[in-house]
């Protein structure tokens, strides 16, 4: 090949055919050249037409003896196929041979579980870790919905197919077929990391569509509604300190069971959760606004252990909600105030006050143990339920913490 030629194929177009480079170029006479280089043999085509040459590549692919695809490996490629070769030389055995061993161990499971013997595991396990007994519930409810269903099949045998076309035909709402899908994938996960599944190995339940749900508002209390709360609750200790914990702090319910006095710093006007506390496993401070330290002082009695009871609590708080005139519609259902407010609606309603008083998302989101991402689609700028209907602003926020 002459010097300006090879310069020419140097930069010209690579076409990749029968597992051999092709270069494709023109040169300054307007005649095209194919050019490839196999085995040492260098292979030349000239042609007036770009597609004269490239339809001369099966001619000579077969000239070659080579109508089937011949491997090209990068050198690190090439490298890699040595070493494995060096490697298995003394075991006599082939890299196909190789890679079926490799697979074969990358499969084996340590126990063979059918789903509810690892649906029992795993619930077992979270019941000792200290899951909030609302999260240990919905666990439970759903994966016995799978147990039923498919716990006599082995893990290694589901099929997602069938999963899917099951849970599919549940009577259940999106949102509920979601939380079932998303229980499953919860529990062959965890699956995979006791080495009862696959690691390597798609899931089963990437079969199962996620449905898309349309987003309902977060249950709200307005200030007046925080009043009659709190009015209702005098009388009951351990009711009111619930009441004013759930309102007026970022603390979830299943952390408030875990709360003692020791987390409570009158002198710095915080409650501390503790990572062992916390649901996301993180510490954080939460402020004492003046109302809450105030029932506090009042029903701290000798501000010694756990602030919670849950037995102690729970028939009083059901007497409260079901007192609370103002609420109407059909009601959750929760362990706690099961008659009362919307779920989460203290949690949910502290987030969206706390950041309209301080008008700082970050701020609000550490002590909430929330994501920055959630307050801003979730609780900024926000409406009470109609018929109040009134946007949280700054000024309701004060009347919502008394500072007014």
């Amino acid at each position: 090949m002459h010097r300006w030629c090879m310069a020419k194929a140097s930069s010209a177009e690579i076409v990749k055919k029968g597992g051999i480079e092709w270069r494709v170029y023109e040169d300054a006479r307007k005649t095209w050249h194919l050019y490839a280089r196999v085995g040492g043999k260098q292979i030349q085509v000239n042609r007036k037409t770009k597609q004269a040459v490239l339809d001369a590549i099966p001619q000579k692919l077969m000239e070659l003896g080579n109508t089937e695809q011949r491997l090209v490996l990068s050198i690190s490629e090439a490298r890699d196929f040595q070493e494995a070769r060096k490697l298995l030389e003394p075991f006599k055995a082939s890299l196909a041979e190789a890679a079926r061993v490799y697979v074969a161990s990358m499969r084996k499971v340590d126990r063979e579980l059918t789903l509810k013997a690892a649906g029992d595991e795993f619930l077992a396990e979270k019941q000792a870790v200290g899951v909030s007994d609302d999260y240990d519930t919905t666990l439970g409810v759903y994966l016995r919905r799978w147990c039923n269903e498919f716990g006599h099949v082995n893990l290694t045998a589901l099929k997602g197919a069938e999963l899917a076309a099951w849970a599919m035909a549940q009577e259940l709402g999106p949102h509920s077929k979601n939380n079932l899908r998303n229980t499953l994938i919860t529990l062959l996960r965890w699956c995979q990391r006791k080495g009862l599944l696959p690691r390597d190995e798609p899931l089963p339940t990437d079969a199962i569509p996620r449905l898309k749900t349309r987003k309902e508002r977060n249950p709200l209390l307005s200030p007046e509604q925080l009043d009659a709360i709190l009015e209702a609750a005098k009388g009951h200790s351990q009711a009111r300190l619930f009441c004013a914990f759930t309102c007026l702090t970022s603390i979830r319910s299943g952390e408030l069971e875990r709360l003692t006095w020791t987390n409570v710093h009158f002198e710095s006007n915080v409650i501390e959760v503790g990572d062992a506390d916390a649901k996301t496993g993180a510490r954080r401070l939460t402020p004492m606004p003046a109302r809450l330290k105030e029932v506090l002082q009042q029903e701290r009695g000798e501000g010694k252990g756990p602030i919670f009871t849950l037995s102690h609590i729970q028939e009083p708080l059901t007497k409260i909600a079901k007192s609370m005139v103002w609420t109407d519609g059909p009601l959750t259902g929760r362990k706690v105030l099961p008659a009362g407010w919307g779920r989460n609606a203290g949690r949910h309603s502290w987030i969206s006050y706390r950041v309209a008083l301080t008008g700082d998302v970050p701020k609000t989101a550490l002590e909430a143990g929330n994501s920055p991402a959630k307050i801003f689609s979730n609780y900024l700028s926000v409406r009470l339920p109609e018929p109040d209907g009134r946007v949280i602003v700054k000024e309701l926020a004060e009347k919502w913490f008394g500072l007014h």
